[in-house]
């Protein structure tokens, strides 16, 4: 009570100072919960724990798999991929072989390589989507459409070469890898 007669008598606004790590708690929620996710507050480590992930994931999921096309044709190279188009049974839709690819690697698991391609001079129709994900000794190849949904799998290895894999089968990794290229999609937007 006397400090709220002191600040009376200055003429002061400000709150009392019992009352300021109370305001200063309420303003930083209201920073961070404006704030928008994964940004300020993940970068300073402010979400952690298990909520951590599905907050990115939330923010991710706002990604949608024509972004991933989109990035790729205005950003992709040209890329020759030989005898792929053959052995993948795309050599009728691509005879040339020729796309635009983006490949990528996740610094957290460095014996993993990943791949994106489109077919080359298709413009806006485009006709499949092929991704690679390659890991120690094995290469998992998918055919999806524009859409996002998988159309054909296929599991390579030196020994074996490619040998097509059933859909259900090849599933569960190519969510991982359709995640992959949108989470990179979504970190691509983020601010420096």
């Amino acid at each position: 009570m006397h400090t709220e007669v002191m600040l009376r008598q200055s003429g002061s606004r400000r709150y009392p100072t019992i009352r300021r790590p109370i305001l200063v708690l309420l303003m930083g929620a209201l920073v961070l919960a404006a704030d928008p996710l994964d940004s300020f507050a993940d970068r300073l480590g402010l979400i952690s724990g298990p909520e951590a992930p599905l907050l990115r994931r939330i923010a991710e999921s706002d990604v949608m798999f024509s972004d991933v096309v989109r990035l790729l044709q205005r950003n992709g190279w040209p890329q020759d991929l030989g005898s792929y188009c053959g052995i993948l049974g795309l050599a009728q839709a691509n005879p040339d072989c020729r796309f635009k690819q983006l490949g990528a690697e996740d610094n957290t698991k460095p014996d993993e390589g990943h791949a994106i391609n489109l077919p080359a001079n298709t413009g806006d129709a485009v006709p499949y989507v092929l991704m690679f994900l390659r890991r120690l000794g094995t290469v998992e190849v998918f055919i999806a459409s524009s859409q996002g949904d998988l159309m054909a799998a296929f599991h390579g290895t030196a020994e074996i070469g490619y040998v097509r894999i059933s859909n259900d089968s090849a599933l569960p990794s190519f969510n991982a890898e359709v995640l992959f290229w949108k989470t990179a999609v979504a970190r691509s937007r983020r601010p420096p």
